[in-house]
């Protein structure tokens, strides 16, 4: 998904057709699978990609480190990039389901 289908395969066409994009976006909207970065007491959360916010990559990088607790700084809907993985943020940003945070108390 992150890479731009191959026109000459049938099936890289459908995956690639804007029907097919625009519904997955809306299935995978409100399902909550982005993780957030783990809390004080370690553990794993989720939340939808209609929900979780990405920090700015000068802040993600500073605040990879759980134990920095960006969710102290930013709320609770921050989305732990780096457990997210590359690939996985770029299909998003191809569905165009990446919401980064513009302020403090964005929502």
């Amino acid at each position: 998904m992150p890479s731009p289908p191959m026109h000459d395969v049938l099936s890289d066409a459908w995956f690639g057709s804007k029907d097919f994009l625009n519904a997955l976006r809306e299935e995978l909207r409100q399902v909550p699978f982005v993780p957030k970065p783990t809390n004080a007491g370690g553990s794993i959360a989720f939340l939808s990609p209609s929900r979780g916010r990405f920090l700015p990559k000068p802040f993600a990088r500073e605040f990879e480190d759980p134990d920095t607790r960006p969710d102290v700084l930013f709320g609770d809907r921050v989305v732990d990039a780096h457990v997210l993985g590359a690939r996985a943020s770029q299909c998003l940003q191809r569905l165009q389901l990446v919401h980064p945070m513009r302020g403090i108390y964005s929502s």
